[in-house]
């Protein structure tokens, strides 16, 4: 079977990749705040500085968007939400339940800032190295007091590395329940049940022997880090992040 390649670390010579991982983390973090408060012209932006950055890390589109597929039943969920939760002018109405013009909008806007979130994650994650995720977590965390940086950093790492994992084994599975025709029915919300239970027991059975075979290595988690180094290119991307930001946040 193919690798998955989304979530998936590239290596590559882009700008992206050259970035410290601490300025990636920071960046991303305001990116993802602003954009929950980002309307359309906002939104536009943010969509064109994507497309820009997916160039730089030389992403193939349409192979990501395959394998982020299963994401568009989340955001379709959180679309309807909107559609039947939001108050306004009705322009559909059925036995008591009404979808608003208010909430259409609501929720196109809902959907298109979260898959922009999502999306900017997947180039955090194509362009940084599981451990250089570790290693920035751990010194961002070092100055603030009670918190245990280094297992919250390897935590983080595992995370990173699993995603790729739960999407290559949702893959895997699809193909397989596809290839003996186990459920050929049409109605996706039927077809991701018959889907998730599978998929939940390989993943919790993967990190059941990732734990075991940490533990008969001795793994421990105060080994020291690497050090890290932020150039000037890295400060000037904060600063025209954060000036980004401010553009895209309503008035």
């Amino acid at each position: 079977m193919a690798q998955t390649i989304a979530f998936h670390f590239r290596a590559g010579t882009g700008f992206l990749h050259r970035m410290d991982p601490r300025c990636k983390i920071i960046c991303l973090a305001l990116i993802s705040l602003s954009t929950l408060k980002a309307l359309t012209p906002g939104l536009l932006l943010l969509t064109l500085l994507f497309g820009i950055l997916v160039r730089d890390v030389h992403l193939p589109g349409r192979t990501i968007f395959y394998e982020l597929r299963y994401f568009g039943l989340f955001l379709l969920v959180v679309f309807v939400s909107k559609c039947l939760t939001q108050p306004g002018t009705p322009i559909f109405s059925l036995k008591g339940i009404s979808i608003t013009h208010e909430g259409v909008v609501e929720g196109l806007l809902a959907a298109w800032r979260l898959a922009l979130v999502i999306l900017m994650g997947l180039l955090f994650s194509v362009s940084t190295r599981p451990k250089d995720i570790r290693t920035a977590v751990e010194h961002l965390l070092a100055p603030v007091p009670f918190v245990p940086e280094k297992r919250i950093a390897v935590m983080m790492g595992l995370i990173v590395r699993f995603i790729p994992v739960i999407l290559s084994t949702t893959r895997e599975i699809s193909d397989a329940q596809r290839a003996r025709a186990i459920d050929q029915r049409k109605n996706p919300i039927a077809r991701m049940s018959r889907l998730v239970l599978p998929v939940m027991r390989r993943t919790i059975d993967r990190s059941q022997r990732l734990a075991t075979a940490m533990e008969s290595r001795c793994f421990d988690e105060n080994r020291p880090s690497p050090p890290l180094s932020m150039v000037k290119a890295d400060w000037q991307a904060i600063i025209i992040v954060v000036i980004f930001c401010i553009v895209l946040l309503p008035v």
